[in-house]
């Protein structure tokens, strides 16, 4: 039986949409570039990684080895032309884009840039033009999460419990940052190589914010597979990260998405009512204890969802690590 996962489509509400619209296209002069706020920036930043060079002095750009393509640009292979070190460059566009989008852009570098963990995709330098800022990230050639799974149909229990821990622990360390991640999903999980026990990372900070403890957000991000329903409500927390995990967890072991429809407005209407079910051959054999973590994270009430690091010590969790640590 095949994996039914397909590459879900990014939403954007209207409230989105409205600022868009509002914004006019913002002028090269009357705003600041993005190396020049960063360089600024409060004190924590990682402002010996932001250079004012030619990205072409430094890195052999190789033009025909894509690794992926997120929100707002496409990701190259290169390499160091004095180390020889592969990297990957993310290029951003900032060409006529409207005020809310470079302030975005803007956002995504400034969040990379703080982040620090084992299970998150490091930014090593960021190289600015008049027409573009390219991110040196690196390299992970492993595939994403996505593709593994289309290639494997299916991951075993203990092989996804380790998937998740992995995931948990890179939420809970951006949630600890106040970072809210907002568009978890298959494809922006990657492995770092080909082997089979490669770590994971968590890329594309595109539609990520800073939150406040207590202040909901609003805007509608996401991915219509994966998005919370308080997000579709206009009104969540962080813990809108913690729903997207558990859609993933629920596809990785069945190899199908918790919340289908033949349009993406059924997707949404399923999602807002939050039905799934464990009915079906695909989820025979798959134990009690998998099951009830899922149901945890589909907490159609936000308020009884596990925190990450709650829900990694979910019973299923641990079980599957330790018996993975004893072989």
């Amino acid at each position: 039986m095949g994996c039914h996962c397909s590459r879900a489509v990014s939403i954007d509400g209207p409230r989105a949409r409205k600022a868009q619209s509002a914004d006019a296209t913002a002028s090269t002069a009357s705003r600041k570039s993005i190396t020049e706020h960063l360089s600024r920036a409060k004190p924590g930043i990682k402002s010996a990684g932001i250079q004012q060079k030619d990205i072409n002095q430094v890195y052999e750009i190789l033009g025909d080895r894509v690794l992926g393509t997120g929100m707002n640009g496409e990701v190259y292979l290169a390499r160091n032309k004095a180390t020889g070190k592969t990297v990957a460059v993310k290029t951003l566009t900032t060409e006529n884009l409207n005020s809310r989008k470079f302030e975005l852009l803007r956002n995504e570098v400034e969040i990379y840039l703080h982040l620090d963990h084992p299970n998150v995709c490091r930014l090593l330098e960021v190289y600015e033009d008049e027409t573009s800022v390219r991110l040196v990230m690196e390299a992970c050639t492993g595939k994403e999460l996505f593709e593994r799974l289309a290639s494997k149909k299916r991951y075993g229990e203990q092989d996804a419990a380790q998937v998740t821990r992995q995931m948990l622990d890179a939420v809970h360390y951006c949630h600890k940052q106040n970072i809210c991640h907002r568009d978890l999903k298959l494809e922006n999980w990657v492995y770092t190589d080909s082997s089979e026990n490669a770590p994971l990372r968590l890329i594309d900070f595109g539609f990520s914010k800073v939150f406040t403890q207590n202040q909901p957000m609003t805007a509608m991000h996401g991915t219509v597979y994966y998005v919370a329903p308080e997000v579709l409500e206009g009104s969540y927390d962080s813990k809108c990260d913690v729903w997207s995990i558990g859609v993933i967890v629920y596809m990785i072991l069945s190899g199908a998405p918790p919340f289908g429809g033949a349009t993406d407005a059924q997707i949404i209407n399923n999602v807002k009512n939050g039905r799934f079910s464990f009915e079906g051959p695909r989820w025979a054999g798959i134990s009690d204890s998998a099951k009830a973590f899922i149901t945890s994270l589909l907490q159609r009430d936000p308020s009884k969802r596990p925190s990450a690091v709650e829900a990694s010590k979910h019973e299923w969790i641990t079980t599957n690590m330790s018996k993975s640590s004893s072989e």
